[in-house]
């Protein structure tokens, strides 16, 4: 929640685009999408701490020798994993998906209010892609001794424009901000050496009126580009998933593109239920963990927990990192991890159980 907190909207808060009270309302909304996380590293933690203490004070041997076998032991924490992994994949493939597109609305909405505030006085502006904009002073729409570097793909200056006033406004069709640039000069770079303004530069005739757009796009969204496969819900996934099925192709290249597109969506949707499961795998992996460790210390089994879930994870990364190579069938790799978890533990709780 942090990380998309830093990378969302903490720099508009400081920027002072953005008030404490929609921060507090942002930040609010990201809560639930961290459950399907944090469930798993949750339910792991409580049971190595559980079963670990209850092993070290001799209660699981006491609960044998009454007649109730491990099995019976571990039942209600299953049913309770169980359960969290239903909640888990709710969200991930219901809420989760809304959660983002409100989230982004409410985000636009609250930009949309004041988007001249972008346009912070004696500051270098950078939320706008391959443009650097400083302003020494601004009263409402109009601005005074305006500069502003363009940039190129390896962040080097390839054009400086300086003007002595402007005036901004918002265009709301297009979600860009509108500079009328006033008596000013314009320097583009004859060379790579981009740094030396004075020896490389071209200096353009003074205008006296010219015009810039500044995209809000990276802040607000675009609303005509496709919808992305991570803010769908389950139902528009598999619609999706119908609608490449059913699209023709005339060529090999249009069919190859197809297919890619087809297990792209599938692992969306692989990819969610997967991660949910991670809330039975690692309880399954835990449980004969906390009954052979018998550990009391709280930091041992802490530390046990983080290294399980660091194991699981990184293979679970790996796997939805082969996006790329469709053909390597990630859709079905993203559920190895479970498989392997799933199969020690079970392994794991039946030599236990015999013990």
């Amino acid at each position: 929640m942090v990380g998309t907190a830093l990378q969302d909207i903490v720099g508009l808060l400081a920027g002072g685009q953005l008030t404490l009270q929609g921060f507090a309302y942002l930040m609010l909304s990201l809560v639930p999408m961290v459950i399907p996380n944090a469930l798993p590293l949750g339910m792991l933690t409580a049971v190595l701490l559980v079963l670990g203490r209850m092993s070290a004070n001799n209660e699981i041997l006491a609960m044998k020798a009454s007649g109730i076998g491990l099995y019976r032991i571990v039942a209600p924490i299953l049913l309770l994993a169980i359960m969290g992994t239903a909640l888990a994949g709710f969200i991930s493939l219901y809420y989760t998906p809304k959660a983002k597109g409100k989230y982004t609305a409410m985000l636009a909405n609250i930009v949309k209010e004041a988007p001249l505030k972008f346009l912070q006085p004696k500051t270098f502006i950078r939320q706008f892609p391959g443009l650097v904009i400083y302003v020494n002073e601004r009263f409402s729409r109009e601005m005074h001794d305006i500069y502003i570097w363009e940039l190129s793909d390896d962040q080097k200056a390839t054009r400086f424009i300086r003007a002595e006033t402007g005036i901004a406004d918002f265009d709301k069709a297009s979600n860009t901000i509108k500079l009328k640039l006033k008596n000013g000069v314009a320097e583009a770079r004859s060379s790579s050496r981009s740094e030396n303004f004075v020896e490389d530069s071209i200096l353009t005739p003074g205008f006296k009126e010219t015009e810039l757009s500044l995209s809000l796009e990276k802040i607000l969204g675009n609303p005509t580009s496709r919808k992305k496969l991570s803010s769908m819900t389950l139902n528009q996934l598999l619609v999706e998933r119908q609608r490449i099925m059913t699209t023709p192709y005339a060529t090999e290249t249009e069919r190859l593109a197809n297919s890619n597109r087809r297990i792209l969506t599938q692992l969306a949707i692989q990819e969610n239920l997967a991660r949910s499961f991670a809330v039975i795998s690692l309880c399954l992996i835990a449980f004969p963990l906390g009954i052979k460790i018998s550990r009391s210390e709280t930091y041992a089994n802490l530390a046990i927990a983080i290294a399980l879930a660091l194991v699981y994870y990184v293979i679970f990364i790996m796997f939805t990192w082969l996006e790329k190579t469709p053909q390597l069938r990630p859709d079905i790799m993203v559920w190895l991890p479970n498989i392997l978890f799933q199969s020690i533990g079970i392994g794991a709780l039946y030599r236990a159980n015999q013990q």
